[in-house]
C-alpha cells in the first residue's frame, strides 16, 4: 500500500531510527508496508558498497535479539501447559540461577505481581521462572509453532534470514533464563515477529503472510494469490489471555507510549542488549543503552485488529522510547489516511 509505505517511511525518518518498520493486514496477512532506514539512492548505488552505514540493508529481514517481545512466546508455552493467568510472583529485583544474580528490568523489584501485570510491567524474574517451570522443549516447540526458525515469506530469491531457534541439546538453567527473556542465542527478524503478532491477533490462527498479491503471465493474465492459513498455533483460550496481556501493557505497563487516542492498541515492548562492541567497549545495561536494541510489536484497534505494526530500532536504547512512540505515530498516520 504506497501511502502506508509513504507514511511508514515518514515516521522513520522523521525520529531519526536506523531500523525497521513492517505493516500487515491482521486479517489477511498482507505485508502493506516494509521500510527500513537507512535507506539509499538506488541511482547512486556505488556510494554506498564500502559504507559503514549499512544502507543497503533490509533490516525487515535481519536477524536480531528480540528481548522482551520474544516473552509473548514464553507467556504463550506456559499458558498452554497449565499455567493460569491468576499466577503470582513476588519479584526482589534479582533471581539466584545456579549461583549467579539474574537481574530485573526494576532494580529494587516489582514486588507481588500477577502473571499479566509481570507482563506488562516486563519482570524479567517472572520469566526467569516461568521459563525453568515450563521447560525449554515447549517454548522452543512453541516458537517453531509461531514461525520462529524459519523463513516467513518462503519467495525464490528472496533472501530472508531465518533467525535463531537454539537445540534442546546441553540447555543450562542459565542459558534458559536468557532464552525466557529473549536474549541469549535466540534471533529473530522483525519480519517474523510480525507473523507472531498476527497469529495471536487472529485469535491464535497463524497465516501465511504475503508481499505478492498475484503473479501476471507472458499473456497478461493476472492469477490472484489468496489469502491462506496455515493453521492453530495456540488455543483461542489462550490467545485470549495474551491479547489481554498485551492491551494491559499499553494501558498501564512498559508500552504506554504506543497508545493511539483514536484506536486503543496492544503490544509488548523489548529493550535487547546486543554485547556489540563501540570503540574498543562493551555496551549493555551496566555501561551504557546506546548498542541495545529497541522493539515494539503491537496491533490496532485492540477491540478489532486491522493493522498489525513491529518497529524495530537498532541502537536504540529502550523499546518503551525509541520504537513504542514511533508505533503510535504511524498508528495515527495510517487511520488519518
Amino acid at each position: 500500500d504506497c501511502n502506508i509505505q509513504r507514511a511508514a517511511e515518514n515516521v522513520l525518518d522523521s525520529e531519526n531510527v536506523t531500523g525497521a518498520a513492517i505493516i500487515v493486514d491482521a486479517k489477511t496477512g498482507g505485508i502493506l508496508a516494509m521500510a527500513s532506514r537507512p535507506d539509499f539512492d538506488p541511482d547512486n548505488i556505488q556510494k554506498y558498497l564500502n559504507s559503514k552505514n549499512g544502507e543497503l540493508l533490509n533490516r525487515a529481514i535481519c536477524r536480531y535479539n528480540p528481548g522482551s517481545v520474544f516473552k509473548i512466546i514464553t507467556a504463550a508455552a506456559a499458558l498452554e501447559t497449565g499455567f493460569s493467568d491468576e499466577f503470582t510472583f513476588e519479584c526482589t529485583g534479582k533471581t539466584d540461577i545456579d549461583g549467579l544474580d539474574f537481574v530485573c528490568s526494576k532494580a529494587d523489584g516489582h514486588g507481588k505481581i500477577t502473571f499479566t501485570q509481570g507482563f506488562a510491567y516486563s519482570c524479567n524474574c517472572l520469566f526467569y521462572t516461568l521459563g525453568e517451570q515450563t521447560g525449554y522443549d515447549s517454548i522452543r516447540e512453541y516458537a517453531r509453532r509461531f514461525g520462529l526458525g524459519e523463513k516467513v515469506l518462503r519467495i525464490n530469491g528472496f533472501d530472508e534470514f531465518k533467525g535463531n531457534i537454539p537445540s534442546a541439546g546441553g540447555m543450562t538453567s542459565r542459558a534458559l533464563a536468557n532464552i525466557s527473556i529473549g536474549q541469549g542465542e535466540v534471533l529473530a527478524t522483525p519480519l517474523q515477529i510480525a507473523d507472531v503478532l498476527c497469529t495471536v491477533a487472529n485469535g491464535g490462527v497463524r497465516r501465511q503472510l504475503s508481499l505478492i498479491g498475484g503473479i501476471v503471465d507472458e499473456n497478461g493474465v493476472c492469477t490472484d494469490i489468496k489469502p491462506s492459513e496455515i493453521g492453530r498455533v495456540i488455543s483461542a483460550d489462550t490467545a485470549r489471555h495474551l491479547q489481554q496481556m498485551l492491551r494491559e501493557t499499553v494501558m498501564y505497563g512498559t508500552g504506554r507510549n504506543a497508545e493511539i487516542p483514536s484506536a486503543p492498541a496492544a503490544g509488548k515492548t523489548a529493550t535487547a542488549e546486543t554485547g556489540w562492541e563501540k570503540d574498543g567497549k562493551l555496551y549493555n545495561v551496566a555501561a551504557a543503552l546506546l548498542l541495545n536494541h529497541g522493539w515494539f510489536a503491537g496491533y490496532f484497534p485492540y477491540y478489532d485488529p486491522k493493522y498489525v505494526c513491529v518497529v524495530f530500532s537498532e541502537g536504540g536504547s529502550y523499546g518503551s522510547v525509541s520504537a513504542a512512540p514511533v508505533f503510535a505515530k504511524i498508528g495515527e498516520k495510517i487511520l488519518d489516511i
